[in-house]
């Protein structure tokens, strides 16, 4: 990305997608399983330049560099290439539901929770593109990473052309490269890694209370979520109810 200029790109992270429950009879609104809007630690790692022998032989791209960056302890990449990486700090995310090609990039991609292929830890990637460049292998990961999000979210392929680079390295040096995208992109979209399984539309969980007249007590129907570990739903109840989770005590 270019030094110059001077807007923030937009950060996107390998989070799950927003979720909400839908609690229609008893007056309850959407909520969140993530919430985006608080402020998370932006972390610049590292400028990484693009290799030597791009700019070498493609004089404009040989100023061209990104930093490597982290949100939250996770990795974060430049979705739009043209724009200049923000400082260190504490920034709100902005969730991106409806790229199945980013998801597929940052699920399959250097960093990701199923990195695949070239991007898998072990591999190789750094002797297959620039075997003599400072550039370490991870560097090289992360960067093809940034540049395929850039290209699969806002079109911006600054500093690759796939016909330029076997032009201007011969064979099918640019082709090898963005075979690379096409394989991660023919794989399996992963979603959000999180499913209601019960009554539901779409990625809303429904919820219908009753009245038991036996135990005297109202009831919902059960919706189970399956997901990792990890997921977590909140939900506000109304004044004056009070909620029974099957399978606990509480």
């Amino acid at each position: 990305m270019k030094n110059k200029l001077s807007k923030l790109y937009k950060i996107f992270l390998a989070i799950g997608m927003v979720f909400s429950m839908c609690f229609n009879t008893l007056g309850m609104s959407v909520v969140n399983a993530y919430d985006p809007s608080v402020p998370k630690e932006f972390t610049r790692v590292k400028n990484i330049k693009y290799p030597e022998w791009w700019g070498r032989k493609i004089p404009s791209i040989a100023s061209w560099s990104t930093y490597s960056c982290k949100y939250d302890g996770k990795w974060a990449f430049c979705l739009e290439a043209e724009k200049k990486t923000p400082a260190s700090g504490k920034y709100p995310a902005q969730v991106i539901e409806n790229n199945e090609n980013v998801r597929k990039l940052l699920y399959y991609g250097f960093g990701g929770p199923a990195a695949y292929g070239e991007f898998a830890a072990d591999a190789d990637l750094k002797t297959a593109i620039c075997p003599d460049d400072p550039l370490t292998n991870d560097d090289i990961k992360y960067l093809l990473t940034h540049i395929f999000l850039s290209g699969a979210y806002s079109g911006q392929w600054k500093g690759f052309d796939e016909n330029l680079f076997n032009q201007t390295f011969g064979s099918n040096y640019g082709t090898n490269i963005m075979n690379i995208y096409r394989r991660i992109i023919s794989l399996p979209d992963p979603g959000n890694g999180v499913s209601w399984e019960g009554n539901k539309s779409g990625n809303r969980a429904l919820f219908k209370a009753s009245y038991d007249k036996t135990n005297k007590q109202q009831v919902t129907n059960i919706v189970k979520l399956n997901g990792a570990s990890s997921a977590e739903v909140n939900i506000p109840l109304a004044s004056n109810v009070t909620i029974h989770i099957a399978g606990t005590s509480a």
